[in-house]
């Protein structure tokens, strides 16, 4: 703003000072802060659209006439490179109160986003935050996978026995639950596809937990095991189980 003062003397004489202009101005010095505490590393189920890294708002001592005006992502904590694959956005509120959101371009991929973000308010004053990582479905980092605690390893069954249903397989244990089965195939016991003739089939849909057992019409022993797919491609491989007739 600007002004002049008037000064008034004795005999009504008065004085015009020059003008003068006055100016409030933002510091490039506030400390910014997060209002609550960030969350480093965040896991989020893929092919949904509404989820992504969520993030606190940001205040610093003057937000009211200073507010946050900025928000990026960045690849490194010293220079603003944007990262590829993902996106900051607005989830709620504006201004300083708003809650951004980090979400994934693709939603149908299943991998780790890591990045930093740099915060910025009216006036120059910024700060960085992070590393941060968005995980998004299933991949080694994200989740793990496990025998289930019931899985029989060992079966007996007398020769002549009924064959429907011999043999119960329990799926694996999974960290997210976003990560669960999709198939059950009997392999090898190194692994490798089961090329030897039968000796159970399937009974139900994928992923199958029920077995028959091909014939009981002869003592033998075979060992297997069963390997389980989930979403992103990822595999967890039983114990040796052997079933003796």
């Amino acid at each position: 703003m600007a002004f002049k003062v008037k000064t008034t003397v004795t005999n009504g004489l008065t004085h015009l000072s020059p003008e003068v202009t006055a100016a409030v101005t933002c510091s490039n010095s506030y400390t910014i802060t997060a209002s609550s505490a960030i969350t480093a590393d965040q896991f989020v189920t893929f092919a949904d659209a509404s989820v992504g890294f969520t993030l606190p708002a940001f205040t610093h001592s003057q937000t009211g006439g200073c507010p946050i005006t900025q928000w990026q992502i960045s690849t490194q904590n010293t220079a603003v490179t944007a990262p590829s694959g993902i996106t900051i956005s607005t989830a709620s509120g504006s201004g300083s109160s708003s809650v951004m959101i980090v979400k994934p371009d693709n939603k149908d991929l299943h991998q780790a986003y890591p990045f930093y973000l740099k915060v910025s308010a009216d006036g120059g004053s910024f700060a960085w935050f992070g590393p941060f990582s968005l995980n998004v479905g299933c991949f080694s980092g994200s989740v793990t996978f496990g025998d289930s605690s019931s899985l029989i390893t060992s079966k007996t069954i007398t020769v002549g026995g009924d064959t429907t249903n011999a043999f119960t397989f329990e799926n694996p244990t999974f960290t997210r639950s976003w990560c669960s089965p999709l198939t059950n195939t009997i392999v090898k016991t190194d692994g490798s596809d089961w090329t030897d003739p039968a000796k159970l089939t399937s009974s139900g849909s994928q992923p199958v937990t029920s077995y028959n057992l091909v014939s009981t019409a002869a003592a033998e022993t075979f060992s297997f095991k069963i390997k389980t797919s989930f979403p992103g491609s990822m595999t967890h491989l039983s114990s040796t189980i052997t079933i003796s007739i």
